[in-house]
This record gives C-alpha cells, structure tokens and sequence, in this order.
C-alpha cells in the first residue's frame, strides 16, 4: 500500500468508474449505486433510483436492433462512466471525515451495485 503525501486542507473526491460492454444486454440500461446493506436496496427495481440511499447510475443507451444492423462483437463496445461519491457519502454515513483510512472501509462494506434494465412501452393509437 502505497502512502500520498498529506497535502494541507486537501478534499478528497471519490468517485466509482464503472466499466461494461454497452452492448452485452442487447437493451439500455443503467448501473445504479447504493450505500448501503444489500438488504436495504429496494425489492421492485422500479423503486432503486429514488431510494434514500441510491446515490447515482451511469447510464448505456443501446438503440433497438433492426435487420441488417448488428451489435458489434462482444468486448467491441467497452464503456466507462463515473459517479460522484461524496455528497452520498457524507449524506449516509455518519462519518466526518472524507480520508482514505475513514473512507475505505466504509465503501467496501457499503457500496452495493445492480444493474436496471430499461423497459420501453409500446404505443397504440
């Protein structure tokens, strides 16, 4: 483990980088982050991206397929989104201090991910 050197009235800024294949679902979807035990995520994922400890998503968007247009193969479309961690981890933690020792342990037992697909209505008429 490497030691940073303690920079005077520093802010730490954390953020999770996601990573995933846009494609591999073969519909949009996002990657919602929580702070939280597993249990405390909501049941109906219809619930997740307005629960008190969600603390944001990052979203792929993958466009209907149609004859002749294909996904691309599998490992082609590799993406990456951030989410800013630090409003919720200050919001749900408790904890008064945003430094790697206090930190670090908090989201290795409270950063909790699922992935949401997204569902298109059909409209008639």
């Amino acid at each position: 483990m490497s030691h940073l050197p303690q920079v005077p009235n520093s802010v730490w800024e954390w953020t999770a980088r996601i990573r995933f294949n846009q494609h591999e679902l073969g519909t949009s979807f996002a990657v919602c982050l929580f702070l939280c035990d597993n249990a405390e995520i909501p049941s109906n994922p219809r619930d997740w991206q307005i629960a008190p400890t969600f603390v944001g998503a990052s979203h792929a968007y993958v466009a209907e397929r149609r004859e002749g247009y294909g996904y691309g193969s599998p490992g082609d479309d590799v993406t990456q989104g951030f989410v800013h961690l630090n409003r919720g981890i200050l919001k749900l933690s408790g904890l008064r201090s945003l430094e790697p020792e206090v930190v670090k342990p908090y989201l290795k037992s409270k950063l909790q991910w699922k992935v949401q697909k997204v569902c298109y209505i059909a409209r008639t008429g």
